[in-house]
């Protein structure tokens, strides 16, 4: 998780719990994975992999000594490694949903591959599976919910991989953060029950007088509901970026943050060492990760719209601009583009109503 959670008191943090890195012996046998005479599922992932910036493809996302892939914003695989002796490397392991093997497959259940060995290649149920078939079945499931056949759920996931493709200064997506108690009793459910773990949806670096800026993206298509409220009433975004912005107060928690993503940029650059055919990463990531630039975290999220509603934008929908003119009154930072390839996150903001 990202963020650890105050006790139940309102006390202090346990900083440790907040990692965004992967251990040296960890990454050395992924190196040694990377190198192998045979195919196997990491060389297929850093094959698949497109770091941000560099258009469509898996997106990698480091964790606590874990390292997340997505495609089209579902999480496709999990790389873990396996507890070894001291003077042993451990063993990385790769898992996925099944339904990502099979797309007729429904079942609730994660397939687990280790490496090396047998199956270093994945291999479920006597049939042999590739990273580029996973990718294929996930996207013809996009298709699927695009032309209706499931819940809209996913559209927003994809759009944020489009945005993270065209920005190469974005670092992590779908960041988890853990309940911070005396924030979820401000803001309760309409049971009145504390709210839960917050989650946002894309960390950038932008350069800043002082070096560089940690900011906070929150995404939403302009047809979700949470962006919009009766009369006299705050939209559910407007709650979300306020809780956000409470969460990045606490000077342990945002000192935190900042050494676990310097962290991730040094890990970043290994990683893409390790691609077949790696292009560098945007500057301000290869800074960070030389210690030339130290990251600070943007005190104010931000929030980014995409898409249409009724097959208008943001400009030609009238219903849209009164929920529209409250986001911007609460002095938050949005923007708008009808296509989410088309959001740079260094620009100014562009309008979010006509």
């Amino acid at each position: 998780m990202l963020f650890a959670a105050r006790t139940a008191s309102g006390g202090g943090f346990d900083m440790a719990l907040f990692v965004r890195s992967v251990d040296p012996k960890a990454m050395q046998s992924l190196r040694a994975l990377a190198q192998a005479p045979r195919d196997n599922w990491w060389k297929q992932l850093l094959a698949e992999w497109r770091p941000s910036g560099q258009g469509l493809g898996l997106r990698l996302a480091i964790r606590e000594n874990t390292i997340d892939f997505y495609c089209d914003g579902w999480r496709v695989a999990h790389v873990g490694f396996s507890h070894a002796q001291r003077d042993q490397l451990p063993t990385p392991y790769m898992s996925t949903h099944v339904k990502y093997l099979d797309r007729a497959n429904e079942l609730n259940k994660v397939v687990k591959f280790n490496a090396p060995g047998d199956d270093a290649i994945l291999t479920h149920d006597g049939k042999i599976f590739s990273i580029g078939e996973i990718i294929k079945n996930i996207r013809a499931r996009m298709a699927d919910i695009r032309a209706g056949k499931y819940a809209r759920k996913g559209l927003e996931k994809e759009g944020v991989d489009r945005v993270v493709g065209k920005n190469a200064t974005a670092i992590d997506l779908e960041i988890g953060m853990s309940i911070d108690l005396s924030i979820a009793q401000q803001y309760p459910k309409k049971d009145g029950t504390p709210s839960g773990a917050p989650r946002i949806d894309i960390v950038s670096l932008e350069r800043s007088p002082l070096g560089a800026n940690l900011v906070f993206w929150e995404a939403k298509t302009l047809d979700d509901p949470r962006l919009r409220a009766a009369d006299a009433v705050i939209s559910e975004v407007i709650t979300q970026m306020e809780i956000y912005g409470k969460y990045l107060e606490n000077d342990e928690r945002r000192e935190a943050i900042e050494a676990a993503y310097g962290e991730t940029c040094k890990k970043l650059v290994e990683l893409n060492e390790m691609r077949p055919h790696h292009e560098p990463l945007d500057q301000i990531v290869v800074d960070v990760a030389a210690g030339r630039i130290n990251p600070k975290v943007d005190l104010n999220p931000r929030l980014i719209i995409f898409g249409q509603k009724n097959n208008k934008s943001a400009f030609d929908d009238t219903y849209w601009k009164p929920h529209a003119t409250k986001i911007v009154a609460k002095g938050i930072w949005a923007t708008y583009e009808v296509r989410p390839d088309e959001i740079d996150l260094a620009a100014e903001p562009r309008p979010i109503y006509g």
